[in-house]
């Protein structure tokens, strides 16, 4: 029942209301949090920062942080602490944020596979095959993952995204944005792979997963 409402966003939206702020203050005290974590990431691990957070205002502060405020908050809470763990070596730490993330938002539990899986070195082969494999299941398979995610104890909050948009079509727009940036991410990785840049390998290659399995859906 805990985890069904995720209790902690619950309590976070209450102690906000208990200060008396209107709605309009709510959204902005949760986005603010949002953009912390973000600005802080930005400062910390990006040789520029200033273009970072640009790119993070004009493509996603409205549609996560200010409008999807869970998974806004996980998001930029989880990415900022995902970095830092991956630098430090710290998987106990960030298994531990994740399940408290979760508690915000169930999704983010699905991180820690995020974790792991970016420390894996990915040749081109592989490469070639995510790829393939990827744009093999956004255009024949999708129906077949969507019913095995059912499964999943949060599988409605997955899918629930997925309403409203026709896969029907052959290169959709949707597929065709989701690989261009998986493809892009893949670019990142092979530049930081021959300068060999192990932070940057390992988050490019959480980007270039995540895309992996944001494409299936």
């Amino acid at each position: 029942l805990i985890l069904e409402h995720e209790i902690l966003f619950r309590i976070l939206g209450s102690t906000i209301k208990s200060f008396g702020f209107s709605y309009q203050l709510y959204l902005a005290t949760i986005a603010a949090i949002s953009i912390f974590f973000i600005s802080r990431l930005s400062w910390k691990y990006s040789p520029y920062p200033i273009l970072s957070l640009l790119l993070f205002y004009s493509a996603f502060y409205f549609t996560w942080p200010y409008s999807g405020l869970r998974q806004g908050l996980t998001l930029c809470i989880g990415s900022y602490y995902l970095i830092d763990c991956i630098k430090n070596n710290q998987p106990i730490k960030y298994l531990i944020i994740a399940i408290f993330l979760s508690l915000i938002h169930l999704s983010a539990a699905l991180s820690i596979i995020f974790y792991f899986a970016c420390k894996l070195t990915f040749e081109i082969r592989v490469q070639t095959f995510l790829a393939i494999s990827g744009l093999i299941i956004s255009l024949f398979l999708q129906q077949i993952i969507e019913n095995i995610i059912y499964i999943v104890p949060f599988a409605e909050r997955v899918l629930f995204y997925e309403e409203g948009f026709d896969s029907s079509s052959f290169l959709d727009f949707k597929t065709i944005s989701r690989l261009f940036i998986f493809f892009v991410s893949i670019y990142i990785y092979n530049i930081f792979r021959k300068n060999n840049d192990a932070l940057g390998m390992q988050i490019s290659a959480s980007l270039m997963i995540s895309f992996l399995v944001y494409t299936t859906l």
